[in-house]
């Protein structure tokens, strides 16, 4: 009698982002926010960031390398003009690594004036 062994699981490529979400938690109306994420590779070749994309026009975002092909500085920003509400949606990083040619990092957060 044969035996079935389902296995769930999730395949790690070299590429990581941390943290892996981007919260901006409550910002004032007209301030804005800018928030610092890394890219890091772990593997054995270098790879380049070949753009940025946001699902909000009230976010934008830009990679600079620190370590050129192996670590890359990801600034994320919440732009002073966000309408007041919510804000989430993801980034889409794109890259030259044939296995992993995008990634998605998630960001949310609250634009309003709240009083305590």
């Amino acid at each position: 009698m044969p035996l079935q062994i389902d296995v769930f699981g999730t395949v790690e490529g070299d590429l990581s982002v941390a943290p892996a979400q981007v919260s901006f938690g409550i910002v004032q109306p007209g301030q804005g926010a800018v928030r610092i994420v890394r890219l890091t590779n772990s593997g054995s070749k270098p790879v380049k960031v070949l753009g940025i994309s946001s699902s909000s026009a009230s976010v934008t975002a830009s990679a600079e390398p620190v370590k050129p092909g192996r670590e890359f500085r990801i600034t994320v920003q919440l732009n002073r003009s966000a309408p007041d509400g919510q804000v989430h949606g993801a980034l889409t990083i794109k890259t030259d690594d044939p296995t992993q040619e995008t990634l998605s990092l998630p960001f949310y957060g609250i634009v309003g004036q709240f009083k305590t």
